[in-house]
């Protein structure tokens, strides 16, 4: 009896590791609540945001680049907030 098995051939991807940097910035909050000190309970609020746009700049970013690539898929994306930017890493198959 002989069985025969489907070889596929395995499709191999280049990878490219990507860093992707996004500065914001607290002055103009900082200012704004200066001015104004009864909107001073929601600073973190205001910190956060700051950060979450930051981010969304990031991942915009990547995948702007991603697209010029054509890339497959995108295996890992980090993000890490130090205090004034945010830097992303990200492993891309294409």
């Amino acid at each position: 009896m002989l069985i025969q098995i489907n070889k596929r051939k395995k499709k191999l991807y280049k990878s490219k590791n990507i860093i992707i940097k996004s500065i914001f910035n607290t002055k103009l909050t900082d200012h704004f609540i200066s001015k104004f000190p009864e909107l001073a309970a929601g600073r973190k609020n205001y910190y956060k945001k700051e950060v979450d746009i930051s981010k969304n700049i990031c991942l915009a970013k990547l995948f702007c680049y991603a697209k010029k690539l054509k890339a497959s898929y995108i295996e890992k994306i980090k993000l890490k907030t130090h205090s004034n930017k945010v830097v992303l890493t990200a492993k891309v198959f294409y």
